[in-house]
């Protein structure tokens, strides 16, 4: 009984304490705070913003306004709900909201934001910017590695082609995973990562799946350090061992690729001309785990976002017939069985020359990839 006195009475002190230095944090700024809802001790407004957060802070703005301060857990949040409020926050005030807020329950998955998703705006994260664009998206570099892009390509339509002629199902999602995969595998570190689709390439596209949804999860330690060290909901723990999984394969990868340094002579790929520019004019160096972090980015990041973006056109298509009859018309038009496609690249899509398809991929969603 004494003892349950004593819980209720700490608790009720801590919540006294919060109350007053809240009210005297908010007293001795500068600034007065955007209008938003008041929330409770602790949680702030977390219980109201739901399972549905766009929905909610869609529906708080409604009566708090376009910017709108909201305490979420221990921390401050300030929304912005119309055009122009996002527009002055994302480029007038882009380089003062450039960081991304540390999340606990990411901290594995992004080697201590060591990564280029993570890392903190400044001279190295530019450094990782300038390296990733000049040698990877830049378009020379996309010129460079075409070949690599189109043979990937090619694989996958011949395994395809080969599944349809024995009558065997096709895993569109698995096949490009493992496509997109050995693509990134060969321009940053000159080697397929999977000989071919099956156990072990779907076990990385499991992986990569698992740890994304897991990356969205909501982890209350994200909002209440103070209890982060608990991890009530185990997300931290499933983000460490998926982080695992994903950093052994890269290890292995970038041990090979260090044995095979001679072999690359005269045809240096991304990580070899990005260790040799590791350290810059002014002295900005870029360590081991930076760049493991940022091979790393390019495997979640290139292979999941790329196939799920393909298997929704893929989708749509299907949902389309009419659309999908004018595609597969316009390409027995311009090729037979035997005659080579001449193929154009525009930013990773293959497209046949002199072909309205791009009317058809149109660079847009549907309403339906908002649902």
């Amino acid at each position: 009984m004494a003892l349950d006195i004593v819980l209720v009475a700490g608790i009720l002190l801590s919540v006294l304490l919060h109350l007053l230095l809240r009210r005297r944090l908010e007293s001795i700024r500068g600034f007065p705070l955007p209008p938003g809802p008041a929330g409770i001790p602790i949680l702030g407004s977390l219980p109201q913003i739901g399972p549905m957060p766009h929905a909610s802070l869609a529906n708080l703005a409604v009566r708090y306004g376009p910017i709108m301060y909201l305490k979420m857990g221990t921390g401050g949040v300030v929304v912005a709900s119309s055009a122009s409020a996002a527009r002055s926050f994302l480029k007038g005030l882009d380089l003062k909201f450039a960081n991304r807020p540390f999340a606990i329950s990411r901290k594995d998955v992004t080697y201590d934001c060591q990564n280029f998703v993570f890392a903190n705006y400044g001279p190295r994260w530019k450094l990782l910017r300038k390296l990733f664009n000049l040698h990877f998206l830049g378009s020379k570099a996309l010129a460079d590695w075409a070949p690599i892009r189109r043979n990937e390509i090619g694989r996958v339509l011949r395994s395809m082609l080969e599944s349809s002629r024995n009558s065997r199902p096709v895993a569109v999602s698995e096949a490009l995973v493992c496509a997109n995969a050995n693509i990134i595998g060969q321009v940053m570190l000159s080697r397929r990562v999977f000989e071919s689709q099956g156990e072990e390439s779907n076990q990385f596209k499991d992986a990569i799946t698992e740890l994304l949804t897991w990356s969205g999860k909501f982890n209350i330690g994200d909002f209440v350090p103070a209890i982060a060290w608990m991890d009530l909901q185990g997300v931290q723990r499933h983000m460490r061992q998926l982080h695992f999984k994903i950093d052994a394969l890269i290890t292995a990868l970038l041990t090979e690729h260090e044995a095979t340094t001679h072999e690359r002579k005269g045809r240096p790929d991304v990580v070899d001309l990005v260790m040799a520019n590791r350290v810059d004019a002014d002295g900005v160096s870029l360590s081991d785990v930076n760049i493991k972090a940022f091979i790393s980015d390019m495997f979640i990041a290139g292979t999941d976002t790329s196939s799920v973006i393909i298997e929704w056109a893929l989708a749509e298509m299907l949902r389309n017939p009419t659309i999908l009859q004018r595609a597969q018309d316009e390409m027995d038009e311009l090729v037979d069985d035997i005659q080579v496609l001449d193929m154009e690249e525009k930013f990773g899509l293959v497209l046949p020359k002199k072909v309205s398809l791009k009317a058809i991929v149109s660079p847009r969603l549907v309403g339906s990839a908002y649902m």
